[in-house]
């Protein structure tokens, strides 16, 4: 016989048992947004106004001070050589690695700057050591884009000439320049292409894009003014070289967005430029 207290559904062993609740308990979950971490590469550790302090010295130390570097070195030899610059091909040679060095030794300080007083994971830069041969093989297939990216332009631009002759003028503007650079000795041209494939990636890739992202918000922006500026740095090499170097730009930038990896970008930007070096012995005929 049971009394009203009583629950049909609990032991009649005389213990103390709470009685189990008419409907099952229901277990919380963790909510799942889409939302994602933001990466390093995104400086989200940054304040815009910091970032754009920082951009700011990128600009006048790293883009702006080279510039000074050049003119001074181009005024000085015009003052002692009574001749331009391009005139004087062997100290051209000399001067243009030493220039080259020394950018990359701005670059390279900066980047230690912004490390060390930010303090900022080598991430936000896309300074990483994992994945050594995944990354060679990522900077193969930015190599095998880029090469992509110069056959359609070659194409468009054999189109161009054939349409307007005039523009011959700009393509062999630009091999008046390579005929300046150290074709015949790859040994001398390893030692200058280096410093200007880490100085180019450093400043062009490693600093001004993560910067440019987080002051726009957007990474599309970010590529497209980085790739012009990097672009019209390269207009002594003629409107047909500012549009291929152009593209080359945006290659790099995407490969870096990708792999958010410097040395991937870098090294492809080195093997790119070694290539195009042995390609212009040959078209050149100059003994190995």
């Amino acid at each position: 016989m049971t009394t009203e207290h009583d629950n049909p559904y609990e032991p009649t062993t005389g213990a103390a048992t709470p009685a189990r609740p008419a409907t099952p308990l229901v277990t919380a979950r963790p909510v799942l947004t889409a939302d994602q971490p933001p990466s390093p590469l995104e400086l989200p550790m940054l304040t815009r106004r910091a970032a754009a302090l920082d951009l700011g010295l990128v600009v006048l130390v790293a883009l702006l001070l080279p510039g000074a570097f050049n003119l001074v070195t181009v005024l000085l030899v015009r003052f002692t050589t009574g001749q331009d610059l391009r005139d004087v091909p062997l100290p051209h040679g000399e001067l243009l690695t030493i220039d080259k060095w020394f950018d990359w030794a701005l670059a390279a300080g900066l980047m230690a700057y912004f490390l060390l007083a930010r303090r900022l994971p080598g991430a936000a830069f896309g300074l990483r050591r994992d994945q050594p041969l995944l990354q060679a093989v990522w900077a193969l297939g930015t190599i095998a884009a880029i090469y992509l990216w110069l056959m359609c332009t070659v194409v468009l631009i054999y189109a161009i000439l054939l349409l307007y002759p005039d523009a011959l003028n700009d393509v062999l503007e630009r091999t008046r320049m390579i005929e300046l650079l150290p074709i015949h000795d790859w040994r001398r041209a390893s030692l200058l292409l280096i410093p200007v494939a880490a100085h180019e990636e450093i400043l062009f890739r490693g600093l001004l894009l993560p910067y440019l992202r987080r002051l726009t918000g957007h990474w599309w922006s970010a590529v497209l003014i980085s790739s012009l500026v990097f672009a019209a740095l390269h207009i002594d090499q003629g409107l047909a070289g500012v549009f291929q170097v152009l593209g080359v730009s945006v290659v790099l930038a995407l490969a870096f967005i990708l792999t958010r990896s410097l040395c991937v970008v870098t090294i492809a930007h080195f093997a790119f430029n070694f290539l195009q070096f042995q390609l212009m012995r040959v078209i050149f005929h100059v003994p190995g």
